[in-house]
């Protein structure tokens, strides 16, 4: 695959990502689980503006509108937690980041540039350690509902 369509298709994973965080952000009230959530979707937005950046220099042309900042996180609210919905988001995230993770270490093989193919090996060991996040989190919820 040419690496500028892999980096478009990359792209548009890292935007995916950080819209389902964003979308799992604001059906959570837990703080803590919020905050974990947030920080995930800060580095899926690093992750994006980086890639974009790349993209950018070698097509100039490249229309970046829809890579905009996502939607926005909604304030906290107080209220109960429905504990099962919450394990259920994280599980579609926990899944996500495992397709992450080996759609990088797909790309890293790839490519013939090193520089992308060192980028995309630092992306995949991102998405790993937020796999362990989010199965760490999975696991301290478990707790609870026994």
């Amino acid at each position: 695959m040419e690496e500028l369509e892999l980096l478009k298709k990359i792209l548009d994973q890292e935007l995916g990502a950080e819209n389902r965080y964003v979308e799992h952000i604001n059906k959570i009230k837990t703080p803590i689980i919020r905050k974990l959530l947030k920080d995930l979707k800060a580095e899926e937005s690093k992750h994006k503006r980086q890639i974009l950046k790349i993209i950018k220099n070698l097509d100039r042309k490249f229309d970046d509108k829809k890579y905009a900042e996502s939607d926005k996180i909604e304030e906290e609210r107080p209220g109960t937690e429905d504990f099962i919905l919450v394990q259920a988001l994280l599980e579609t995230d926990k899944e996500a980041e495992e397709e992450a993770m080996n759609s990088y270490k797909e790309a890293a093989e790839l490519t013939n540039y090193s520089e992308l193919k060192t980028l995309f090996i630092e992306f995949k060991n991102d998405e790993e350690i937020h796999l362990k996040k989010i199965k760490n989190l999975i696991d301290q919820l478990s707790l609870f509902n026994r």
